[in-house]
């Protein structure tokens, strides 16, 4: 009887511990996403890949330099894709004609388990027409297509300017920092350039200048670091906030010997 006992005890126990070991190799067979800080605006399916699509920003859509936040999952199995492929297609539709805009494609983050990817909305939706984001995904051999609407809206300090270059129009957009504070802080702008309505290449050969000013107080900042070209349009530096208050960066263009533009600026307040 005692033997029967153990034998049962021993059962139970092994029993209990290939649940757990089950259970843990489940977790780590289906990552979670992590979408702390953002909020999500638009879920939808990817007809044709099979896959479920969940975007999350920051904010909402503004025109400027808009990151977004993609989440996709298997329909199937409702685990988070990892190895796909997303094309973004923003499109404005307008009584007349239709453009597209600058864009970043998303790329998988394995700390989130998201893809992030960036649209520079150019002009704000309204009478003069309607914005949308097409996502054209590629995911286990399946390619699947989906649109959502997007209402962008004009921010109350501007965050991209445009000029013409020759016959080449350029757009500047302000992409960080998210959260300003005091002290020394990630300062980046992106540029893109347009060739024709649906074609907004980055621009990856200027040179970036940035003078800090604040115009209340008549003076600027010490210790800023010029942005050089990181990738997809990007360029990346370092700007010192000395003071809370109202910040006016200055922004020089070059190219070479040329000064392209040094006549516009972005406001940052914090």
């Amino acid at each position: 009887m005692k033997l029967f006992n153990l034998i049962i005890r021993l059962t139970c126990i092994l029993f209990t511990l290939s649940l757990f070991t089950a259970c843990s190799d489940d977790d780590e067979a289906a990552p979670k996403i992590n979408t702390q800080g953002l909020v999500k605006i638009k879920e939808g399916y990817a007809l044709g890949a099979a896959t479920k699509v969940e975007i999350y920003t920051q904010e909402s859509p503004f025109v400027g330099f808009n990151k977004f936040f993609i989440a996709l999952f298997d329909s199937a199995s409702e685990n988070v894709s990892q190895e796909a492929e997303i094309e973004l297609m923003p499109m404005m539709q307008m009584s007349q004609m239709s453009h597209s805009a600058p864009f970043v494609n998303p790329v998988f983050h394995q700390e989130t388990h998201l893809y992030a990817g960036a649209v520079v909305f150019i002009m704000p939706s309204g009478e003069m027409g309607k914005w949308t984001l097409g996502l054209k995904v590629k995911n286990k051999g399946k390619t699947g297509m989906t649109s959502f609407h997007m209402e962008v809206e004009e921010p109350e300090t501007e965050r991209v300017y445009s000029f013409m270059n020759g016959e080449e129009k350029i757009f500047v957009s302000l992409v960080s920092p998210d959260a300003p504070e005091t002290g020394v802080n990630d300062f980046a702008v992106a540029i893109h350039k347009r060739v024709g309505m649906m074609d907004f290449p980055a621009v990856t050969d200027y040179q970036v200048k940035i003078t800090p000013e604040m115009p209340t107080m008549g003076h600027g900042s010490p210790n800023n670091v010029h942005p050089v070209h990181m990738e997809n349009g990007i360029y990346q530096g370092k700007v010192n906030f000395t003071m809370t208050g109202l910040w006016r960066i200055h922004i020089t263009l070059e190219k070479g010997e040329e000064v392209i533009n040094d006549e516009k600026y972005f406001d940052i307040e914090f």
